[in-house]
């Protein structure tokens, strides 16, 4: 009985470490986008 170890399509190297970082920034800046837009929006001016 062995499990399949590679869940993911591609093996875990550097290059989907640099994957994730990159998508965990990308949601971050949209994040930050977002709730700077809601703050401009809520101001009465």
């Amino acid at each position: 009985m062995k499990r399949s170890t590679h869940r993911r399509h591609a093996p875990d190297g550097p290059a989907a470490q640099l994957r994730a970082m990159r998508r965990r920034a990308t949601g971050l800046l949209v994040l930050m986008a977002v709730l700077f837009a809601c703050a401009r929006l809520l101001q009465p001016r």
